[in-house]
């Protein structure tokens, strides 16, 4: 892995997420190192982000040692409540728009980070089908993740994949979450009539009330 090598946050990214994965599995070790390793990872990476001056090629590495943390710090050591899963989260959306979008990362980003990138897709997908929250990538996003590197097994050509399933998936919940904005809007606009009917008396009729109303299919 060539950006391990080359990258001072990814190779503090890649320790730490090797030792939280050890100490997941060997009980009684001290959180200590780990922290540590994770503390020395965010400020390395803080340092890049000072220096940042717009380059490319310096800010794709941090990327892939973002996606390290996030995994760590949601998936490994899942149990401690004070590790910051929401701002690793953050942080990689951050660095995405700032390398051009999801399309352009997507599609040119180190393969080293195209796994992880595939797995922060699907969480996304899946908090976002729980929370009923709209997810960040877009449904046509899949298609372009499976020519990459995946962490699902590609299926032959002319078969349907598990890219085309999480695609239905994410055009499922962007349908779902701008209905309910038009059910909001909806029931908005009932209790803001219902209120007048009330001012109006009996003269303001429901006739009046619905004849506003465009009822969502």
């Amino acid at each position: 892995m060539s950006v391990v090598l080359q990258s001072t946050p990814v190779r503090h990214a890649a320790c730490a997420f090797a030792e939280g994965h050890r100490a997941s599995y060997a009980r009684g070790l001290s959180q200590d190192s780990l922290m540590n390793r994770r503390l020395h990872c965010i400020t390395s990476i803080r340092e890049q982000l000072a220096d940042y001056s717009g380059s490319r090629e310096a800010l794709s590495p941090l990327l892939l040692a973002v996606l390290l943390l996030y995994f760590l710090d949601g998936f490994v050591e899942c149990r401690q409540q004070q590790l910051s899963v929401h701002s690793h989260y953050n942080g990689v959306l951050a660095i995405i728009e700032a390398l051009g979008g999801q399309q352009a990362v997507c599609s040119s980003t180190y393969p080293e980070a195209s796994l992880l990138l595939s797995e922060f897709v699907a969480a996304d997908l899946t908090e976002a089908v729980l929370q009923g929250r709209l997810p960040y990538f877009d449904a046509a996003i899949w298609k372009q993740i499976e020519s990459g590197q995946v962490w699902w097994a590609v299926q032959d050509v002319g078969s349907q994949s598990l890219a085309s399933v999480f695609g239905t998936m994410a055009s499922i919940s962007q349908y779902s979450h701008h209905k309910e904005l038009e059910l909001e809007v909806w029931r908005s606009t009932i209790c803001t009539m219902s209120n007048n009917l009330g001012r109006h008396g009996p003269v303001f009729s429901l006739k009046h009330l619905f004849g506003h109303i465009n009822m969502p299919p």
